[in-house]
């Protein structure tokens, strides 16, 4: 079956009998416009990656080093402290995600806020 006209052809032919459209074919070819929305995409996102840049580095470094902080908080008898943390790290962490994917980069950046500002609080919390 042609991917162009959708008329069929003979096996192991080249090009469509009908339109000379190839039988091998990549996702470009076949739909334009998806190469046009996943250029606009990648400018969009290419765009807007300096939104999170300091903070969006110590969010990541913090989310990966929260299993580690919430054992050692284990360790030393913060149970509350531990669980809150990893509380705020699956309920903000899912918050970005779903924000990214959705588009919306200031729901993004807030979630991303958020967890710092709870990973903060937990800690001064702690200190004192």
């Amino acid at each position: 079956m042609c991917h162009k006209c959708g008329k069929s052809n003979q096996p192991h032919t080249d090009t469509c009998k009908s339109c000379g459209f190839p039988a091998v074919a990549s996702a470009f070819d076949i739909d334009p416009d998806a190469k046009e929305e996943m250029l606009k995409n990648q400018s969009i996102i290419s765009s807007n990656i300096w939104l999170f840049f300091p903070e969006g580095l110590i969010a990541g470094f913090l989310a990966l080093a929260t299993p580690f902080w919430a054992i050692k908080l284990l360790i030393n008898g913060h149970f509350l402290a531990a669980c809150a943390l990893a509380a705020s790290i699956a309920a903000c962490g899912y918050g970005f995600v779903w924000a990214i994917v959705n588009k919306q980069k200031y729901l993004a950046y807030l979630s991303m806020a958020c967890f710092l500002f709870l990973a903060w609080g937990i800690d001064a919390s702690l200190a004192s």
